[in-house]
């Protein structure tokens, strides 16, 4: 499956959280990154999907003040401030 721009799965109901910060929705299959941004179309807010990485490469994630949630039936959400990513390329 390898990286891609869009999600898979649906944006994160949470809005009480500042601009810029990421959501991302860990499953058995792929992870999924949303960022919460402020636009001049958008002034409240909304999330974005920045990427959809799935496990088979492997993904390396790094997280500044992460907080995870309570997991769902089809996975769970971390939201954190900062967000990279690695891919295994060997």
């Amino acid at each position: 499956m390898g990286t891609e721009t869009m999600s898979s799965t649906a944006p994160p109901e949470r809005t009480d959280v500042p601009p810029e910060t990421f959501a991302i929705h860990v499953t058995d299959e792929r992870i999924s990154v949303w960022q919460y941004r402020v636009t001049v179309s958008s002034p409240g807010g909304e999330w974005t999907a920045v990427e959809t990485l799935a496990l088979d490469d492997e993904p390396r994630l790094s997280l500044e003040y992460a907080k995870p949630a309570a997991p769902t039936e089809d996975g769970y959400w971390i939201y954190s401030r900062e967000y990279s990513c690695e891919l295994d390329c060997e």
